[in-house]
């Protein structure tokens, strides 16, 4: 077996048939913006309407102008997309853009798998080359829940096809959807390309070594703070930015991550010279600077972490560790700074032992319950008068919408940068901590404010 350009259309097959019954013009609208045969979500979403926007002007063109000056007024990265739910009128007029550019669909399914899936698979054995139709069938599943997925790669590597679909339908979360992955291996098993939009070969990726390489004529443009910033990007080659102060060569810190010297001015990125933008995420900067994607550089009531409180140590910490670790829970993951990874719960709890000596707990159910209740428990999104009493450093307990019951169910611990940004370690993208704007927790069912004085 080979990822070969069969095997490239069985994935859009699968993948595109259990997400939306390959169905091109499919939207959601019960969930924040989700389109394509992909039900890309959110950033996603908008990211690939623009890559669309980019090849077909004239069909972008013709959707209705208030839904293009929703897109004019917020970049792809924004996390204004992750709570935006699409109006139906905005929608219909989408079908037919979507369905007009189904190759692009294609290739988008086609370059995350080359990238991003394939980069994660290699690292816990799973060989696209040679494990083929189990890495098809693990991606499906990573398509779903990259967190899950990874907790299935750790524990059955590169077993044959059978064994991953053993594995994924015994998982508390994915095995509830047995006819997802039935479906799926039913269609790898028989070689099923039928419906493919297009030819199944990549026009914006070339796969190689190193998970493929982006086309060099990607533009894009982003808005980076001073100092030094740092890119996640789903490929492998050297990466340079051309901005209006010269060129900046990237610096590999880690697999699939780079570091950029912006120097001491604000510089807006004009141009991807090489590289995978479309599939890069800004995932901070050094403290004191903006943020890109993050809504904005932060104000309010939190500043920036310097009034030597324990918690604005403990932030000061995972400023300086922005995209150090992987992410994976196993033995190790309470000494990232050692073991090269961590998750949300132990790299927050590292940074406030190595800093001040506080425990704070080792996962979110025991840190529900430690440090001094800030305001009470809420829910969604914060008002801005709950926002102005947040500190630098307080830790942000919560638990997703779209999981469970209530406490004691936690899903995620983020920490306080601001009252606009957060910093965190939640397992996507794989490397960090990564700064996230606050209006994340609109999709929480609730959260608690905890702060170690």
């Amino acid at each position: 077996m080979a990822w070969d350009e069969t095997m490239r259309k069985v994935w859009v097959k699968a993948i595109g048939t259990v997400e939306s019954s390959m169905n091109y013009a499919a939207i959601n609208y019960s969930d924040p913006i989700t389109v394509g045969i992909g039900q890309w979500y959110g950033t996603r979403a908008a990211a690939l309407i623009n890559k669309m926007k980019n090849v077909d002007s004239a069909g972008y063109g013709a959707l209705p102008q208030d839904f293009r000056n929703v897109m004019n007024a917020h970049s792809e990265n924004d996390a204004f997309w992750n709570t935006y739910y699409l109006p139906r009128n905005f929608g219909d007029a989408l079908k037919p853009f979507l369905l007009n550019n189904r190759n692009i669909q294609d290739d988008q399914l086609i370059f995350d798998a080359n990238s991003t899936y394939r980069n994660m698979a290699l690292k816990y054995g799973i060989n696209p080359d040679t494990n083929t139709e189990t890495f098809i069938l693990w991606a499906v599943a990573y398509h779903q829940s990259p967190q899950r997925a990874m907790r299935i790669a750790n524990r059955v590597g590169g077993t044959n096809l059978d064994g991953m679909k053993s594995a994924i339908l015994s998982d508390a979360v994915l095995g509830v959807y047995s006819t997802r992955y039935n479906t799926a291996y039913n269609i790898i098993k028989s070689k099923d390309v039928s419906g493919v939009g297009s030819s199944g070969s990549s026009t914006t990726t070339t796969p190689d070594g190193n998970g493929g390489r982006a086309s060099q004529s990607n533009f894009a443009s982003l808005v980076v703070g001073p100092g030094v910033g740092y890119l996640l990007l789903d490929n492998s080659n050297l990466v340079w930015l051309r901005t209006r102060f010269g060129t900046s060569v990237g610096t590999p810190v880690g697999i699939n991550l780079w570091k950029m010297d912006m120097g001491n001015s604000e510089a807006k990125v004009q141009e991807i010279v090489s590289g995978a933008w479309n599939n890069a995420h800004a995932l901070g900067f050094n403290e004191g600077s903006a943020s890109a994607g993050s809504g904005g550089t932060g104000g309010g009531g939190a500043g920036g972490g310097g009034d030597g409180s324990k918690g604005a140590k403990a932030l000061k910490w995972m400023m300086s560790r922005i995209g150090k670790f992987g992410y994976r829970q196993a033995p190790g993951r309470l000494d990232p700074d050692n073991s090269g990874f961590g998750d949300c719960s132990s790299t927050i709890y590292r940074a406030y032992k190595d800093t001040s000596g506080t425990f704070v707990g080792t996962w979110t159910g025991d840190q529900y319950n430690r440090g001094r209740e800030v305001m009470p428990r809420g829910s969604g999104a914060m008002t801005a008068a709950q926002r102005a009493m947040l500190k630098p450093g307080d830790m942000i307990v919560m638990a997703w919408r779209s999981t469970g019951s209530y406490y004691p169910e936690t899903d995620h611990v983020e920490m306080v940068v601001d009252s606009n940004r957060l910093i965190g370690h939640g397992g996507n993208p794989y490397y960090g901590p990564v700064i996230t704007s606050i209006d994340r927790l609109a999709g929480t069912r609730w959260w608690t404010v905890r702060r170690h004085d």
